[in-house]
């Protein structure tokens, strides 16, 4: 046990110390920081040559970001022809899978979550959670670029106590995730600096019947195990303790349970009897646990605080919570890796031990240029069925004149902590870093690792890969103040 605490520990401080490691891995999770603005004003059109795997391609990507008051959209169009093949076509991979031809639609956005009474979101998801986090939290409905999805988020307030959000991940044809969230806040009518008056209790269902699957040719299919469904709820609350300028502590506590998927208790049924004719399946995973599986739950207790310092200078966030699961559990089930393999998922709650641990995650906001997270999910014994998952972001913008770094990583699935750096089918990443010519030219590269669509000898799969894009473009800010320069 002092072993795994000390590692622990030894790990938490190099996610800390190692920020000019994150300057180079990452950009997107979950903030609570409203004085960083989740879009702007500006137009972005980003020239170059693309590399994904082994193909080449020379072309545009349009990204305008417009807001109008509460009022805020985003596009991306990508327009990119193939210089490495015989046909030299255009690259259509991202208008024939997954949304079509809304996938140009990046987002339309109505309000900030928990700032405003009220909150929508159409488009892409990116760091999503619904209520305090404990079974969808940093959930995307893009883990492929290419296989992007239209989904719906919203966070609505009626009359100070009563509240509705939720989520649902698709509006592609088939029944997938959703998650509603109704919750309530008693004393809301009391006065502005009364503690009590934060008290939220919120009751999330969430279901996914998803049978929108592909096979290794990038073939539709519904022969998957999720295709049945997983539901699963949780009933979670917390309040402010101390609340000031300078100072916000809060604490919650959540209690979840995640049901029995009928198809997968049908594969676990004839994986055990293909282990009976096969002793090296049997060694692999234990089929006695295995044929226990049910439902299964779990509780956690967490607290938050914020800190305002030299005057809005520097801002600190600070969430740390302590988990206890029982077996075929998963705090956090649904995240931002959740959509990659679903059946993945499954089998890992199907396989997961009752085990204690801990989350904990730390964001930094310093004159309002630089911003960092770093999280770890870690329990107190890592296995291959007791996983850790880290995560970690950057968002720097002009902290060097006319220079700004993004970029984003999650790895879950750890069954150690030795590989947590390493790109594998367990990772996402997503990084830029762009160089201010002028006022409105910029020279740059973006980098991914991510779910593509790719052909090889004829076969054609999603698979992970690097996606890497030198760039020269255009990026009006219409933000930017009469006068302001940026060289």
């Amino acid at each position: 046990m002092k072993y795994f605490l000390k590692m622990r520990f030894q790990f938490f401080l190099f996610l800390l110390c190692n920020v000019s490691f994150i300057f180079s891995t990452q950009a997107q999770v979950n903030y609570s920081f409203a004085d960083f603005p989740d879009s702007t004003n500006a137009i972005r059109a980003q020239f170059g040559y693309l590399m994904i795997g082994d193909q080449q391609y020379v072309g545009t990507r349009i990204n305008p970001e417009l807001t109008f008051g509460k009022l805020a959209f985003g596009l991306d169009v990508p327009i990119f022809f193939n210089v490495g093949g015989t046909d030299g076509g255009i690259r259509n991979e991202e208008y024939r899978q997954g949304s079509g031809a809304f996938r140009l639609l990046s987002y339309v956005r109505w309000g900030v979550k928990k700032r405003d009474k009220v909150f929508l979101r159409y488009g892409t998801l990116d760091r999503t959670n619904v209520g305090f986090g404990y079974m969808v939290n940093n959930y995307t409905n893009a883990a492929s670029f290419e296989r992007r999805k239209v989904g719906f988020s919203y966070d609505v307030r009626f009359l100070k106590v009563l509240g509705l959000e939720g989520i649902y991940s698709d509006f592609n044809g088939s029944t997938n995730l959703y998650a509603i969230r109704p919750y309530v806040r008693p004393l809301a009518f009391l006065e502005d600096k009364a503690l009590l008056k934060s008290i939220e209790v919120g009751y999330t269902y969430i279901t996914d019947s998803d049978k929108n699957f592909y096979n290794q040719r990038g073939e539709r299919i519904d022969t998957k195990i999720i295709k049945d469904g997983i539901n699963a709820w949780n009933i979670d609350g917390g309040l402010n303790i101390a609340n000031s300028n300078k100072v916000n502590l809060s604490a919650f506590v959540s209690y979840g349970q995640i049901g029995k998927s009928q198809s997968l208790s049908d594969s676990i049924g004839r994986y055990t009897v293909a282990a009976r004719n096969n002793p090296a399946l049997a060694s692999v995973v234990d089929t006695t646990f295995l044929a226990g599986y049910t439902g299964g739950s779990g509780m956690s207790i967490g607290s938050q605080i914020r800190i305002d310092a030299v005057a809005d200078a520097f801002q600190l966030d600070i969430r740390l919570e302590r988990l206890w699961q029982q077996d075929h559990f998963l705090p956090q089930f649904f995240d931002a890796l959740y959509e990659i393999d679903k059946d993945s998922k499954l089998w890992l709650l199907a396989n997961a031990r009752g085990v204690q641990g801990t989350y904990g995650s730390l964001s930094a906001l310093i004159v309002k240029k630089l911003r960092f997270t770093g999280g770890l999910q870690i329990p107190d014994r890592v296995t291959d069925v007791t996983p850790a998952l880290v995560h970690l972001n950057l968002n720097a913008n002009n902290i060097i004149e006319g220079l700004t770094v993004q970029a984003n990583y999650i790895k879950g699935r750890l069954g150690n902590l030795v590989d947590a750096f390493k790109l594998d089918d367990r990772s996402l990443l997503t990084a830029r870093a762009g160089y201010r010519l002028t006022s409105f030219l910029e020279v740059g590269v973006n980098y991914r690792w991510t779910y593509v669509r790719v052909e090889q000898d004829g076969v054609v799969s999603f698979k992970p890969t690097d996606y890497l894009m030198p760039y020269f473009g255009l990026n009006f800010d219409l933000n930017k103040k009469k006068g302001q320069t940026n060289k």
